[in-house]
């Protein structure tokens, strides 16, 4: 009997979705890259468990791929392997199709983040640093890469604020935002803003209220962050 999904201590279940970027390794070997929903599952379920609640035995599957392996349609050697190629393409930065998924978001995350930092320069002179593509410990001690972060002290008070940027063709999903809101958490920073070039699904943006994450919509011609461009939850519940 396969082993139960809420066994597995939460951290490396966080870890496994940092990793894969919640792409199921089955659907990109077919040529889909695009974010799944889905879940965890096990690549060979009878091990004992020190073993088999580890990173390098779990994989994340969408919904059909991970029916088919519970009923047996996918032998562990081709997971492993479809495993092994995705985390090898997302490190390079190649899309499913053979294409270059790199060129363009890079240039316009590169874009957003000189944007931001040059935002929080003129509000916080002297009080904020800024990192770009930094390692840092998370809960478990290991270091995602993080693409824009800012420590930001005032008055002794130390925030951390992290940030990512998606260059998409259409609005940006709920999984996406549940795939940053567990980089936030992971990396327990205080604050998170999540930038795209399209726009947001309204489950999307009502994810991000509640979990007060910070929304914007940036054009790769702007030159400029206009004001009210960030769409911040928190900001708008203060009173008057």
């Amino acid at each position: 009997m396969a082993k139960k999904r809420w066994s597995i201590p939460e951290e490396v279940l966080e870890r496994v979705l940092l990793d894969s970027r919640r792409r199921c390794c089955i659907c990109y070997g077919s040529g889909n890259d695009e974010v799944r929903k889905g879940a965890i599952a096990h690549i060979q379920a009878d091990l004992p468990e020190s073993e088999a609640d580890t990173e390098d035995n779990l994989v994340f599957l969408c919904e059909q791929h991970h029916s088919e392996l519970d009923a047996g349609r996918i032998s562990r050697e081709r997971l492993r392997e479809a495993k092994g190629e995705l985390y090898r393409s997302l490190r390079e930065g190649r899309a499913a199709n053979g294409g270059d998924m790199a060129v363009a978001p890079y240039q316009y995350e590169r874009h957003v983040f000189a944007l931001l930092s040059a935002e929080l320069r003129k509000w916080l002179n002297g009080q904020v640093t800024i990192h770009e593509d930094g390692y840092y410990p998370g809960l478990t001690g290991t270091s995602p890469d993080v693409p824009f972060s800012a420590d930001v002290s005032v008055a002794g008070i130390h925030i951390w604020l992290v940030a990512d940027a998606k260059y998409a063709e259409r609005n940006i999903g709920l999984n996406d935002l549940r795939a940053f809101a567990g980089v936030v958490r992971y990396l327990k920073a205080n604050k998170g803003i999540f930038v795209t070039n399209t726009g947001f699904s309204e489950s999307a943006v009502q994810f991000a209220n509640a979990e007060g994450i910070a929304l914007a919509i940036i054009k790769r011609e702007d030159r400029e962050l206009k004001p009210g461009v960030i769409s911040d939850a928190i900001s708008r519940a203060r009173p008057a």
